[in-house]
């Protein structure tokens, strides 16, 4: 079983390069931060569609529900990238109540998905 991780790894490893150089905004209005840079430590990114899709909504409310249980398993970091501009996004952490339970991020034209393989969600 191990070594089919291992060999899986470095083609986990190639997919998240086209990550590097990608720029999301953090809500609260610091500057725009690399996609690759969220990869360096064990991190769980999780690429969302637009804040007001059901999928995103789906995935914030098992991101909130299951973030106690990622961080007792050694996950060190919690991102979620939403296609959405800041207002969309802070509207998306309030009525899910995600404040404090993972970082979240705006791509609003979905580059950061696109570049991992994603659709835009619309």
């Amino acid at each position: 079983m191990q070594l089919a991780l291992l060999a899986a790894l470095p083609t986990a490893v190639t997919a998240l390069q086209p990550l590097n150089g990608i720029g999301v905004k953090p809500l609260g209005g610091a500057a725009s931060i690399d996609v690759g840079a969220l990869l360096d430590k064990k991190a769980a990114v999780i690429f969302g569609t637009y804040a007001a899709d059901f999928n995103a909504i789906e995935y914030g409310q098992r991101l909130r529900h299951y973030a106690p249980k990622l961080k007792e398993r050694g996950v060190e970091s919690l991102h979620l990238i939403l296609n959405a501009d800041e207002a969309a996004s802070e509207k998306f952490v309030e009525l899910l109540g995600l404040e404090g339970v993972c970082d979240v991020y705006c791509d609003p034209n979905g580059a950061a998905g696109r570049a991992f393989g994603c659709g835009r969600g619309w």
